[in-house]
This record gives C-alpha cells, structure tokens and sequence, in this order.
C-alpha cells in the first residue's frame, strides 16, 4: 500500500459521522430509532479501519526508509502556485504523527465500544454515534 491511501485515516470517522447523522436525521421524530446494532458498527469500524491504516503505515515507515527522514506524504491539491512557490494542502504521516495517531484512533476505537454498551437503549444513540465519530 503506498502513500496515497493516507486520505483514508482521517475519511473513515467522517463516512462513519455522515452515515449514523442521516440514520439519527431520519429517525429524529419516530419512537423507535434505527438498529443499534447497526449504527454501533459503523461507528466502531469506521474508527476501527482508521486504526488499522495507522498501525499499517507506521510498521510501514521503519521497513521503507534506509538512511533518510522516514515520512509518507500525500500531496491533495496546491492552494495555489504563484512563480517557483507553491503551498500545497498535503497529510504528512511521520513518527510523531504516527505514534499521536496510534494513540487517538486506538484509544478512539476503545471508547466507542464502551459507548455502545452505555448509550444502550437512548433515542439518541445514532446522534450521539455521529457525534462521537465526529470528533474523533
């Protein structure tokens, strides 16, 4: 896998935002919300996948570079490009990057599990899923 599927690691919580906010927008006004069971699996996948990307590109730095700064590096689109300087919207994935990464995506994934367990039962669980998924 190279670099150019880092877009995925901050993707995958947001998909997992915008599919359990239209369930909990299109079950705002009913009784009975969607399956839990569902929304609880997107949430946690979806952070769970971000995970896996993380671990995956961080064995991936020590194995890849010999002798250089080890970094990945996806360049998205350049803001603009005036003469010779050019300032492009990139996602670096270095080993600091890489260790905050493991540490927020892994304890991330921890959290959503226990939050299933606790939100059991609430109207609002699929909004508090997309919240949760939100801002992780």
């Amino acid at each position: 896998m190279s670099e150019s599927y880092l877009f995925l690691i901050p993707l995958m919580p947001l998909l997992g935002a915008i599919i359990n906010g239209a369930l909990a927008m299109s079950t705002s006004g009913r009784l009975k919300g969607p399956n839990e069971g569902f929304v609880g699996t997107i949430a946690v996948l979806s952070v769970a996948i971000s995970c896996g990307l993380t671990f995956y590109f961080s064995g991936s730095i020590g194995s890849e570079f010999h002798g250089e700064q080890p970094f990945h590096r996806q360049i998205l689109w350049s803001w603009f490009d005036i003469g010779g300087t050019s300032l492009p919207f990139a996602l670096y994935f270095d080993s600091l990057s890489s260790m905050m990464l493991m540490f927020i995506t892994g304890i991330g994934s921890l959290i959503h599990l226990y939050s299933i367990g606790y939100m059991k039962g609430d109207r609002g669980f699929a909004r508090f899923m997309c919240y949760l998924n939100l801002f992780d």
